[in-house]
């Protein structure tokens, strides 16, 4: 279904692109090209992590599990993030004890994609702009990946439909709220199928706040 999706998807966005680029196209028809260029890779992601929730839900997905540095990879993720044109309204802190590599065991590529997913949840959620932070700390025998906004936050009402509606029912009549809640959702599976923890908090006005545990492999 999702490789169904896909393909004419993948047609859209070709052709968008093209007319978006176009000498011959005014102004006006170039702005149009590149929203809909823009709003069909949203669509792409979703259909993806879509694909993936699924795919983790019914252990489909192996896991290509590898010892590695949780702090290098948040300071890729978080340099990627910033290169990549992040608007001056928000800003990107990461906050982490340097002499330390925080090693933990897992699929390196799985949680580079929860990290992105709740960073573009902080973006796509506060179009006016916010401060994002991301902090990494040891708790005990686990590490602690925290990715927290000053934005628009939710209410709890809101923030417990989104945890406790399945996915593919979620927000039905909100896209804001289906894009959200299908990042978590993908977000939690990831972690879950690492035997992980994750705590999320919100309020109205209070921004967004997420933390990730994963055990602590031994340096």
């Amino acid at each position: 279904m999702s490789h169904d999706i896909r393909t004419p998807l993948s047609m859209i966005l070709g052709y968008a692109d093209r007319i978006a680029h176009s000498n011959e196209a005014t102004g006006q028809i170039r702005e149009q090209a590149d929203i809909i260029c823009k709003q069909s890779v949203k669509i792409k992601g979703l259909i993806e992590d879509l694909n993936l929730a699924s795919q983790l839900e019914y252990d489909m997905q192996p896991l290509n599990k590898e010892t590695f540095s949780v702090s290098k990879l948040l300071r890729k993720i978080s340099a990627d993030f910033i290169n990549n044109g992040l608007p001056d309204r928000y800003t990107l802190n990461l906050e982490m004890d340097t002499t330390r590599q925080y090693m933990m065991n897992g699929d390196r590529g799985l949680i580079k994609r929860a990290i992105e997913n709740l960073l573009h949840n902080s973006v796509n959620h506060n179009p006016d702009g916010c401060n994002i932070n991301v902090v990494l700390s040891q708790k005990g025998d686990k590490i602690s990946i925290v990715v927290a906004d000053d934005g628009l936050g939710v209410s709890q009402d809101k923030l417990n439909n989104i945890l406790n509606t399945p996915h593919y029912m979620n927000s039905k009549k909100n896209t804001k709220g289906l894009q959200h809640g299908m990042g978590l959702h993908l977000v939690r599976k990831i972690v879950l199928s690492h035997e992980g923890e994750i705590n999320i908090s919100s309020e109205n006005g209070k921004g967004f706040y997420v933390e990730l545990l994963f055990i602590a492999e031994s340096n």
